[in-house]
């Protein structure tokens, strides 16, 4: 909402408002509820106020409100020695401004109060109001997000806002603590705290420079009312300032397992959010009042997992697909009826499950003895039902890692399979890449086909990314080596004939030189000039790749190389490396409806460009960390921002998805073996299962201004915690507030860990209303 404005630089502060985590008699118990039942992330928006009230915007809950006027914000909290606790917050000697409304929702409000020629209905909601002047050069706004209310202060002139001051009426006292890291404001019965400043102002070349924030001057300028100070060291008065992300709900999925991870993630029409991995064991608890689903008998080390979500990281349903063997899923479409195909590998010999009709289905490997087969299943939109389960059988040992669908609805799928080739009086065995097109209307494999190498000799081949370049020709990457496990190195292909009989390969093209290459997927960007393609991927150490520039800084580097395409002949262009200092692994790649490149990945890089990103440290214990970044394609190809995803274990990034609906919107899915990755408490399930690698899912606002709260408890919601997950009140419950010996969410879309005992009781009594702050809490 507020990116990349000229000559601003922006000081965002947040509050988070945990009523009764400190100075209070007694604490105020909620009702134990399941945490299944949670309404994880309901935002009910800001919307106009009633005709006979004092303030033009306000935001309702059962137990709390917030009334914005032309000068600020009354906050009412419960209280249990009067009716209602008022609590004015405003921007000192600030000029009364009419708010403006901003970032109109969906949701509408009924006020079905007084007789019914009073009722209003219909009313508009939105997600943010803004102060424009309530300063000289300055403006203020409001902006209500899952995790409660974010305000903020930007200035046309960082000069503007070298120091700020910001006024409470019906306060006690105001306390600015930790040398100015934090602030308390003491209401009597509890105590509110803010902490978490953080800006940066832009850079003439584009780069981010955090500036420092503090709380600082609180004193007394008459009864019950108290003004504080905010200072900001402004590096450069006329340099803007770019806001970074906020994380809105993430969660772990299941186990505890072997290896969990989400490898997949897509979405329907309807904007509701499907993922695709594999998990082991038994699930940890039971995902009511999601519908479980279970095809294959399990049994095995790891099983296939599919779910859906809403986009607020509610749960409906979870369905599993696993046999005696390892089942993992690689790849997730969504079909023209909603229904999902599933494709990956098996090493269950035998997969057999029953139709809803009663009558018994099965799938056998041709060889059992086979190291493994690739697969596509089929399972109806509700995940109920599975009617559909195509091997993939070539030679032995297939691992499916792309899928796509083509135009007429049939799908191609590519990958890898171990075969044995004799030559001459030489056994070899290798591997080869491939391509194979199912069509699901008739239930069968259409055809096969090797992808070879560019020298085509006795080698390894592997398929890592399929693209479709027109209705009949696909782009597929992948790599390849001169001898069976040697040094590998990046190709990418063009074969034509997809939707025929007879797929052909047109022109092939080596992408790298001495040293590791692997393409991981090949992008068509439609421009002005004509497409551009481009391949991306990652390389080790080489002392020629490419073959100009600074080459390989650290143990790897992420890739891109530009490609020419005529009519399908493929010529090589310009090469540009992004990376850091370590090691930099690019797993997944996605273009967004903007035609905006996300990369998803693992890394080692402690100097990333991360200052944007909505976690900018690297945790230093050589096991890496996941990363997300966007890449500017303007002159040549450049990080926009960098995003690290990780905590205190290995983590890694395997899949991305922007909101079809909201470009704003980023899913990030894996696996990690933190037990502390600590983004936001708003989610399904908290817990990491054990110290086996866990699956995460994460949804990140990539326009949210400055937030999350180090240090407390966290999400805070919108509403509290005996009305929480109720009714039009329902906010993000027993997840609001301080951390009062409760423990934190790891990961977001809490449902599993926060039921029962004294923490939950304890983060379920806070008050839901948060004005929140700094990107990231700290690890423990």
């Amino acid at each position: 909402m507020f990116r990349h404005v000229p000559g601003v630089l922006a000081a965002v502060c947040a509050i988070l408002v945990s009523w009764g985590a400190l100075s209070q008699p007694r604490p105020i118990e909620a009702p134990a509820r399941s945490a299944q039942l949670m309404a994880p992330v309901f935002r009910s928006g800001i919307a106009p106020a009633a005709a006979d009230s004092a303030g033009r915007y306000e935001l309702r809950h059962r137990r709390v409100s917030a009334l914005f006027s032309d000068t600020g914000m009354k906050v009412r909290l419960p209280s249990r020695t009067s009716r209602a606790r008022e609590l004015d917050w405003s921007v000192a000697g600030g000029r009364a401004v009419k708010p403006q409304a901003e970032k109109p929702r969906e949701t509408k409000l009924h006020r079905l109060v007084g007789p019914r020629s009073a009722w209003e209905q219909e009313v508009p909601t939105y997600g943010g109001l803004r102060y424009a002047g309530v300063l000289p050069g300055v403006e203020l706004w409001f902006e209500e997000r899952a995790e409660g209310v974010e305000y903020g202060l930007r200035a046309e002139r960082g000069e503007d806002l070298r120091r700020v001051e910001l006024q409470y009426a019906g306060a006690q006292a105001v306390r600015v603590v930790e040398e100015g890291r934090a602030l308390e404001v003491d209401l009597g019965e509890g105590v509110l705290r803010e902490e978490g400043l953080k800006c940066a102002q832009e850079q003439v070349d584009g780069t981010l420079t955090a500036v420092g924030c503090r709380f600082t001057d609180a004193h007394p300028v008459g009864p019950e009312r108290w003004v504080h100070a905010i200072e900001v060291d402004v590096v450069d008065p006329e340099l803007p300032v770019v806001v970074d992300p906020l994380v809105l709900w993430n969660t772990y999925l299941l186990g505890p397992g072997a290896e969990d991870a989400v490898w997949a993630i897509e979405q329907n029409d309807a904007g509701e959010v499907f993922i695709a991995g594999m998990f082991g064991g038994t699930p940890t608890s039971s995902p009511a009042p999601a519908i479980s689903h279970r095809y294959g008998g399990g049994g095995g080390a790891s099983d296939v997992l599919v779910a859906k979500f809403q986009v607020d990281g509610g749960l409906d349903w979870w369905t599993v697909l696993g046999a005696t063997g390892e089942d993992h899923a690689s790849d997730l479409v969504i079909g023209s009826s909603g229904e999902l195909y599933v494709a990956g590998t098996t090493t269950s010999p035998n997969f057999s499950w029953v139709l809803p009709d009663g009558g018994p289905m099965e799938s056998k490997s041709v060889d059992p003895l086979s190291p493994g087969d690739g697969f596509v299943a089929r399972l109806d939109s509700s995940g109920a039902q599975l009617d559909w389960f195509q091997r993939i059988d070539r030679d032995g040992g297939e691992a499916v890692r792309d899928m796509i669908q083509l135009p007429d609805g049939r799908l191609i799928v590519a990958g890898r399979a171990n075969v044995n080739r004799v030559v001459g009086s030489t056994s070899y065995q290798e591997e080869d890449g491939f391509i194979a097109r199912l069509d699901p209307s008739q239930r069968k494999l259409d055809w096969s086909i090797s992808i070879p190498g560019p020298r085509n000799n006795v080698a390894d081949e592997s398929v890592q990314g399929v693209t479709l370049r027109d209705n009949g020709s696909v782009y597929v990457t992948g790599y390849y080596s001169d001898d069976p496990g040697g040094v590998r190195n990046a190709f990418v292909s063009v074969v034509s004939g997809v939707n025929g009989v007879n797929p052909m390969i047109v022109s092939t093209q080596s992408i790298g030189a001495n040293g590791e290459q692997e393409g991981v997927t090949t992008t068509r960007l439609a421009t002005a000039s004509g497409d551009r393609v481009l391949t991306w991927g990652w390389s080790g150490p080489s002392t020629n790749f490419p073959p100009s520039g600074l080459g390989i800084r650290g143990a790897s580097d992420l890739f891109v190389t530009e490609l020419g395409d005529s009519s399908g002949i493929l010529t090589v262009g310009k090469t540009t490396l992004l990376g850091g200092d370590g090691l930099d692994l690019v797993g997944f790649v996605r273009t967004d409806s903007a035609q905006r490149i996300y990369l998803g990945g693992l890394t080692k890089s402690k100097d990333l460009p991360s200052a944007g990103g909505f976690d900018t440290t690297l945790e230093d214990n050589g096991k890496g960390d996941g990363f997300v970044a966007r890449v500017r394609l303007d002159v040549e190809p450049s990080f926009e921002w960098v995003s690290y995803v990780g905590g205190t274990g290995e983590d890694e990034v395997n899949a991305l998805l922007v909101d079809s609906r909201n470009p704003d919107l980023l899913f990030i899915g894996g696996s990690t073996t933190s037990q502390n990755l600590q983004y936001s408490d708003a989610g399904f399930d908290t817990s990491p299962n054990g110290t086996f690698p866990n699956m995460f899912l994460l949804a990140v606002d990539l326009k949210a201004s400055p937030g999350g709260n180090p240090g407390s408890g966290g999400d805070a919601g919108t509403g509290t915690g005996t009305d929480a997950g109720t009714g039009t009140d329902a906010g993000a419950g027993t997840d609001g507030g301080t951390d009062s010996g409760g423990k934190l969410s790891p990961l977001g879309w809490s449902c599993g860990s926060t039921s029962g005992g004294s923490g939950a009781l304890a983060l379920g009594t806070l008050v839901g209303l948060a004005l929140l702050a700094s990107r990231r809490r700290p690890r423990a």
